[in-house]
């Protein structure tokens, strides 16, 4: 298997077939190698594997950078940007191991946002119009754009910075009022993406403080959009700046809250609802000391359960968790409606399974602890809610 991968990927760098279909399968079969040759190492861990991996993904990183730079056809060069996001997916940061990899992929990202590319020149015609130009571009950006959150969730955040700084600006400059509604949703929903890959790695609340000045009025300036879209991404992006940043950023704590509190009294879009709630939520985990819980905790549990984004589940109710853990009298006083949001949740076909975990344990907790209240809370619901949570309880 390795030797037929190397060989093949050394035979297809880069792909010369003049048919575009062509190349987009060489290309994405390069990428299946890359995937495929990590697993074996991951099962299997032995330095020969991680040398083959390491190899070809030498003979492959660059084949997909000089591909986008130089390939004509648009569509290939949106099958590279997307593989290759697939690549750094799954390898992590066995992709950057070769530090060129991430000078030459950051560079490249940098030059397909300026529409520097080969195919992104005036003298491709390929597309019809100028309409049917611009839409590809924007889909160019996209797949451009999703390979950074990729690389900053792979590399420590004091390597990647120099390059984000790079980055940042061309970002942000497509969330001005002027630009079209696809730009500034992709402006503020890689900027979102971004803190969020933050997070959890090495150095990365000192890198989101860092930029939190600037991210802060992109964002804030976000959440006033006409479109729904822009709004929620906005949102996300300002909770995950809290999340990732955390007490660094606690000054700004009082103005993000009051941001919320004046979207949720006028807000009707139920995603950007949903969504809020998470952001209050990555606010009082990461930290609680600046939060409000008397005034904030009750208003978050009044828009539960959540509508539309069932993902966010996840936040919402490991907050609650560390709410109860933290100031039990707080959710024993707001047991209604939190035991109602529950019930919603349980069994949904959308909720992943650690979440539905997540809720089980508190509800059992509550129950066991609090049982006149949660009988009350609990017969409160429509009788097939309360046979839900009754299985929930009970179950071992």
């Amino acid at each position: 298997m390795v030797g037929f991968a190397l060989n093949s990927a050394n035979t297809l760098c880069p792909p010369q077939f003049p048919h575009e279909d062509v190349r987009r399968a060489a290309l994405g079969a390069l990428g299946q190698f890359c995937r495929a040759q990590h697993k074996v190492w991951t099962e299997n861990p032995t330095e020969a594997n991680h040398q083959a991996l390491l190899k070809l993904l030498d003979v492959v990183v660059p084949c997909f950078v000089e591909t986008v730079r130089a390939d004509r056809e648009r569509l290939v060069v949106m099958a590279v940007l997307e593989t290759m996001s697939s690549v750094i997916k799954s390898c992590k940061e066995e992709v950057f191991r070769n530090p060129s990899h991430l000078t030459e992929i950051s560079h490249l990202i940098r030059d397909v946002l300026k529409k520097k590319t080969t195919c992104q020149g005036s003298g491709n015609d390929e597309a019809d119009d100028e309409d049917e130009q611009a839409e590809y571009d924007a889909m160019l950006q996209e797949f451009a754009g999703e390979v950074i959150p990729l690389v900053t969730s792979s590399v420590p955040a004091d390597k990647f910075a120099p390059y984000l700084n790079d980055l940042l600006p061309l970002i942000m400059s497509k969330a001005k009022s002027s630009c079209t509604v696809a730009d500034r949703s992709f402006s503020v929903g890689t900027i979102g993406e971004i803190l969020h890959a933050l997070v959890n790695v090495s150095g990365g609340q000192g890198v989101a403080a860092r930029l939190s000045n600037r991210l802060l009025t992109v964002l804030v300036a976000g959440v006033k959009d006409s479109d729904a879209e822009v709004r929620n991404n906005s949102v996300f992006g300002l909770g995950c700046l809290a999340q990732a940043a955390g007490p660094l950023i606690v000054s700004d704590y009082p103005m993000m809250l009051s941001v919320f509190s004046n979207m949720l009294g006028k807000e009707s879009d139920l995603r950007v609802i949903d969504n809020l709630c998470a952001a209050l939520c990555r606010m009082i985990m990461s930290n609680v000391d600046a939060v409000p819980l008397e005034q904030v905790v009750p208003v978050l549990v009044s828009h539960l359960p959540l509508k539309e984004d069932q993902e966010e589940n996840q936040t919402v109710f490991k907050c609650l968790t560390m709410i109860y853990e933290r100031s039990p009298a707080l959710v024993v006083k707001l047991l209604k409606p939190i035991v109602a949001a529950s019930s919603h949740v349980l069994g949904h076909k959308d909720v992943d399974t650690e979440t539905q975990r997540t809720v089980v344990a508190l509800m059992k907790e509550l129950a066991q602890k609090h049982g006149a209240e949660f009988q009350v809370a609990a017969l409160s619901l429509p009788a097939e809610l309360q046979t839900k949570l009754g299985a929930a309880i009970n179950s071992s």
